[in-house]
């Protein structure tokens, strides 16, 4: 069953953030799941694989923007995901990790696709804290061209109840045991 709409806006209430369309070329606020505070219980680095991490190779890269298109340097981007089986490390930082932005908001991660977790399709959380102090959480989705694990990506999003189509990586063409992908974040400055 699918979230209905007015539930991302109660989460949300009457802050800057409203859910609309995916961050591109024109700057659209990205849809964040439930605003929270972000902890940093995680090493700082951009490659989150670990020695002997099995796994399909995924590189994501993009920038933080505010409405208004210009970059935000400085935000806290925290990632964290399932190994490709489906299974987090509760116990260590693998397929964990934080990083800020540089002066022109770029920021870059190495990891895994990752697996599927429950019901759940394939995600990746981003935790994020900017510099005006708007924090929260949201989730990176993969696309239904994705092949990895013998998963039928489409079927999962379409299943997943808190699915955004907003939140798709931008992927290129599978290249020998990876992806490069792009998302653009554009968080609304306090």
């Amino acid at each position: 069953m699918r979230r209905p709409a007015a539930f991302a806006l109660a989460i949300l209430g009457a802050t800057a953030l409203v859910p609309v369309a995916p961050a591109g070329s024109s700057c659209h606020v990205t849809y964040v799941e439930r605003e929270t505070p972000v902890g940093i219980e995680s090493r700082q680095r951009t490659d989150l694989r670990a020695p002997g991490l099995a796994g399909v190779r995924l590189t994501i890269a993009g920038r933080v923007l505010d409405e208004r298109c210009r970059p935000l340097p400085g935000v806290l981007l925290q990632f964290w995901q399932t190994d490709g089986n489906g299974v987090y490390d509760r116990a260590g930082n693998r397929l964990h990790g934080h990083q800020y932005t540089d002066a022109r908001g770029r920021y870059s991660v190495q990891t895994i696709v990752p697996g599927t977790y429950g019901t759940r399709t394939p995600h990746i959380h981003v935790g994020f804290r900017t510099r005006g102090g708007l924090q929260g959480i949201t989730e990176l989705y993969l696309p239904s061209t994705v092949r990895a694990y013998g998963m039928d990506v489409g079927t999962l999003n379409a299943r997943d109840g808190w699915f955004d189509e907003r939140n798709v990586l931008r992927l290129g063409p599978r290249r020998g045991n990876g992806y490069a992908a792009t998302f653009d974040f554009v968080f609304a400055r306090r």
